[in-house]
C-alpha cells in the first residue's frame, strides 16, 4: 500500500504591495537550484549540506530529485550517522564509519507540484510527525529561498481533511477555540470557498499579513454558545493554511478537536508492470483529489454564508 500525505508550501513576499508571487517558474527554479546543490553534496559525500535536523541523531534530506516540465520528483531520506561501533563486552571498536555510514536508513518518494505549490510525502513508518517534518522541510528549502527570494519568505503546512470540521461547527457550547492560519496565494481558495473566508484570505494577503493567531474563551467556568463570525471563516482557511484546536459539547459530551489529527491521506496503489515515472504522474494526480479534502462540506458552507450572505453582485438571489 503507497499513501501520500500532502504539503502547501508556499513562498510568500514580505511585502506584498511591492513583489509579486513567485509563481510556477519560482518554484521550478527553487527545486533546481536545490538538485544543483544535492548533486554537489553527493560528490563531496557531505549530504549534511541539504540536510535538516531530527531527533535522536536523525537527519532528513532530498537523495533524488528529477525536475519535470510542471513538476518535480524525488526522494527524501530520513538517516542517521554512525561513527563507530563498540563492543558490549571488550569496550573495543568493531567498526568504525566513514563518509556516508549509516545503520538505519528509511526512504520516502515525493512530489511537488509547481502550480498548487503543494507537496505530496509518502506516508509509511519511519516518516516524522507534521511538527518535525515540517520544521526539517523548512530548514532544507530556507537556505535556497533566502538566496533566490530574498524578499520572500517560507510557509509549510500539512494539508487537513476539512470534513472533521463538521463535528465543529455542528457543536452546542465551546470552551476554547484556537485557530492559526497563514495567508495564501491569491488564487488558491476555491470557489466553493469564496464568500468571507475568501475576503478575509484576501484582505490579510493585501494588508501583508502573514499569519494570524486568534482565540476565543468565555469567562472562567463559563462556555461560548456558538462560533464567532471570526472563527468560522478561519477555521475553513486553517483546513489548507493553517492549524486549529477546539474544546467543544455535542449531546452534553466535552471533546477536543485537534485539526493535525485529520491529516488528508490519498492511497495511490502501483500497477502491475508500470513504470516510476507513470506511477510518479498519477501521485500527480492525487493531488487534485487531496485538496478537494481541504474543501468543507456543504452544511458547513450554508453556516458561513447564512452568517455572512453574498451581495447580489456576487452571487447572491436577486
Amino acid at each position: 500500500m503507497t499513501v501520500f500525505k500532502y504539503y502547501n508550501v508556499q513562498l510568500l513576499a514580505i511585502d506584498t504591495e511591492s513583489h509579486a508571487e513567485v509563481g510556477v517558474e519560482g518554484y521550478k527554479g527553487m527545486f533546481q537550484e536545490l538538485a544543483a546543490r544535492l548533486q554537489s553534496a553527493k560528490e563531496g559525500k557531505a549530504l549534511e549540506r541539504v540536510s535538516g535536523d531530527l531527533r535522536n541523531d536523525f537527519h532528513f534530506a532530498p537523495f533524488k530529485i528529477e525536475v519535470k516540465k510542471d513538476y518535480v520528483q524525488g526522494m527524501f531520506i530520513k538517516y542517521d550517522k554512525v561513527e563507530k561501533v563498540s563492543n558490549l563486552y571488550t569496550d573495543e571498536d568493531e567498526f568504525k564509519g566513514g563518509r556516508g555510514s549509516t545503520s538505519k536508513r528509511y526512504d520516502f518518494w515525493f512530489l511537488f507540484d509547481f502550480k498548487s505549490h503543494t507537496l505530496a510525502i509518502q506516508s509509511k513508518g519511519g516518516l516524522p510527525s507534521v511538527n518535525p517534518l515540517t520544521k526539517t522541510l523548512s530548514e532544507i528549502f530556507i537556505p535556497v529561498s533566502q538566496e533566490l527570494f530574498p524578499d520572500y519568505q517560507i510557509s509549510i503546512h500539512e494539508m487537513t481533511s476539512a470534513q472533521s470540521l463538521d463535528k465543529v461547527f455542528n457543536a452546542d457550547r465551546y470552551r476554547r477555540v484556537r485557530v492559526d492560519v497563514t495567508f495564501s496565494n491569491s488564487a488558491d481558495l476555491d470557489d466553493a470557498l469564496l464568500g468571507e473566508a475568501g475576503l478575509l484570505e484576501q484582505d490579510l494577503k493585501d494588508k501583508s499579513v502573514h499569519s494570524v493567531e486568534h482565540i476565543e474563551k468565555p469567562a472562567a467556568g463559563g462556555f461560548m454558545s456558538g462560533l464567532s463570525k471570526i472563527a468560522k471563516p478561519m477555521l475553513i482557511i486553517a483546513a489548507r493554511f493553517g492549524n486549529a484546536d477546539v474544546n467543544y459539547q455535542t449531546d452534553g459530551k466535552w471533546s477536543h478537536y485537534h485539526m493535525k489529527d485529520h491529516p488528508v491521506r490519498e492511497e495511490v496503489v502501483p500497477l502491475p508492470k508500470e513504470s516510476h515515472d507513470n506511477f510518479m504522474a498519477r501521485v500527480l494526480q492525487s493531488i487534485g483529489v487531496a485538496r478537494q479534502k481541504t474543501q468543507v462540506s456543504s452544511q458547513v458552507l450554508d453556516q458561513l454564508h447564512n452568517t455572512f450572505p453574498l451581495p447580489e453582485s456576487e452571487g447572491g438571489e436577486k
